[in-house]
């Protein structure tokens, strides 16, 4: 025994089993990989959702920016042109068509 009280093997005994836990959970060699792999992918799609925000931040300041360039969906007249009929006139489906 030791001075902390604990036998000299005890740390060795320790150190195989979570060896051995390690390996019978499929969490072997590949686990390094995979992550690398797992990691790659998330920074590619934070990437791209970097760039769509983006995208929608200048649509919205666009948006506000110049609100005369908004059509009316039946219409096709701008805002400057008189209010939007569409949605007190038409029906829904009739503005998909």
């Amino acid at each position: 025994m030791t001075a902390g009280g604990i036998y000299e093997t005890t740390p060795a005994s320790w150190v195989s089993r979570v060896r051995r836990a390690g390996t019978a959970r499929g969490g072997g060699d590949d686990e390094p990989e995979r992550l690398r792999r797992e990691n790659a992918q998330l920074k590619r799609d934070n990437k791209e959702l970097v760039m769509e925000r983006d995208v929608l931040k200048r649509c919205m300041v666009l948006g506000v920016k110049q609100p005369w360039r908004r059509r009316c969906p039946s219409s096709g007249r701008s805002a400057t042109e008189g209010p939007c009929t569409a949605s007190r006139t038409a029906s829904p489906a009739a503005l998909r068509a």
